[in-house]
């Protein structure tokens, strides 16, 4: 059996939401609703796939994104970047699940146990007959999940889809994984299953409930998140399931989760019969219902993206919805640091970190680019990043005591798609350590001094 499923909060999401009090940057945004005349299908989308890609040339005209919409009765429709189109899928089954490794390498699955395959030209059928599937997901073009009805998980090789065993008979309803060694699926009944390159098994939970889980997404193995059934989010952090919110209201249902960063997450629903959008900004979840505009869309099915300039959702009867980010907002935004500005007291065996808006190019955050200064001295030490967006310098040693250190990100740093961070010039913040702990004398004369280790 899994980790347990917990009710209470846990001191790992307590750390990550002190890491996340006082963000530094909010992003402006609003959703807009295509008008439905330009979408070439009145039936309802029930997901959306999308990829980027940057090319020769200055912004924005480098950048091409392509859209996958796909839904009922086998609707496909394709968006190059400007222009929609309908595509031939060749099934007249339901489709309610879209995910691809590139725009020549897409994937679709549907009612029927139906799975399809677009190589950039055609779509083409790979399976049929069996239980209805309902969602798909893969780590590589030869690794690719679709789970659907009655348990069932269909797995594919680059060959050849293989049924596998669930150990449940419950319907499932969403895959994702952070590698072909750790996946996870939810479905109805509070369901939650792990892979973990060999074998299913199902998480424990302390409680059995009638509450279908719809969606799932994380940004690593120990940070991943589902939604579902009157406004269920429960998290995962790599150890025990949290929940983080349920019965907001009754008449809340989401049914998916995407997110840009650890500070740019979105799950998307309906809240009586009318779409919403809600956001976690790195501490808690928000509604966004009132910057959709034109308000009380229908309701909301699927949500992807490639970072946080192109997020799409789309449902019921054609509908599709893009955020809409201020210029200066397109470009990655340093959104909360570690320690925070001016901070005091802090240990001497901190980590300094940064996290930004949306994920990063980890090639550009090197010595040169992330520094920590004592004065004009530097402090040595290791760069890395983290998924989530996360920039994390570790020093060699512990700091000083009592000391005031530059933490300096360079406007050199991009996004993966050649954007730099949003700032003039370099970026900067200060904190303090901590005073030197007093020592004192000992029985027999010892002298006895605080050490502290690192962690």
């Amino acid at each position: 059996m899994m980790n347990n499923f917990s009710g209470k909060w846990t001191w790992g999401l307590i750390f990550f939401a002190l890491i996340l009090l006082i963000p530094q940057a909010i992003l402006a945004q609003q959703w807009i609703q295509t008008d439905p005349s330009d979408i070439p299908t009145p039936q309802n989308l029930t997901a959306v796939w999308t990829t980027s890609s940057i090319t020769a040339g200055s912004w924005p005209d480098n950048i091409t994104t392509e859209i996958f919409c796909v839904g009922e009765f086998g609707t496909i429709i394709y968006q190059d970047g400007s222009t929609w189109t309908p595509q031939t899928s060749g099934t007249i089954y339901n489709l309610n699940g879209v995910w691809g490794t590139s725009g020549s390498d897409v994937f679709a699955a549907g009612d029927n146990e139906t799975i399809i395959h677009y190589n950039g030209t055609s779509w083409t059928q790979q399976n049929t007959a069996g239980a209805n599937l309902n969602a798909i997901w893969g780590s590589s073009a030869d690794n690719v999940f679709a789970v659907g009805d009655t348990g069932t998980i269909l797995h594919y090789d680059g060959d050849t889809w293989t049924p596998q065993t669930s150990g449940t008979s419950y319907s499932l309803n969403a895959v994702w994984g952070s590698s072909a060694t750790d996946v996870f699926v939810v479905g109805d009944f509070f369901t939650l299953l792990h892979y973990d390159g060999s074998t299913w098994a199902q998480f424990e939970t302390t409680t059995t409930q009638d509450i279908s889980l719809n969606g799932i997404w994380g940004y690593a193995a120990n940070s991943v998140f589902a939604v579902g059934e009157e406004g269920t989010i429960i998290w995962y952090n790599g150890d025990i399931w949290v929940l983080l919110s349920s019965e907001l209201s009754p008449s809340i249902v989401l049914n998916e989760v995407w997110g840009a960063s650890a500070c740019n997450i979105y799950a998307v629903g309906q809240v009586s019969g009318y779409g919403t959008i809600f956001h976690f900004d790195g501490s808690a979840w928000s509604s966004q219902s009132d910057l959709i505009s034109p308000s009380s869309p229908a309701p909301l099915l699927g949500i992807s993206g490639t970072s946080m300039r192109d997020i799409f959702t789309v449902g019921n009867g054609g509908t599709f919805v893009s955020l809409v980010l201020v210029d200066d907002e397109r470009y990655p935004l340093v959104y909360a640091t570690s320690p925070i500005g001016d901070a005091t007291g802090v240990a001497i065996d901190s980590n300094i970190m940064a996290m930004f808006s949306t994920e990063m190019d980890p090639d550009t955050i090197t010595s040169a680019t992330f520094t920590i200064t004592d004065g004009s001295t530097p402090v040595s030490g290791t760069i890395s990043y983290e998924s989530g967006a996360f920039a994390v310098f570790t020093p060699d040693t512990d700091l000083d005591y009592a000391t005031t250190y530059t933490a300096r990100l360079g406007t050199d740093i991009e996004d993966r798609f050649a954007y730099g961070i949003s700032y003039d010039t370099d970026y900067t913040w200060t904190f303090t350590t901590t005073e030197e702990p007093s020592s004192s004398s000992g029985d027999g004369g010892c002298f006895i001094s605080a050490a502290l280790g690192r962690k």
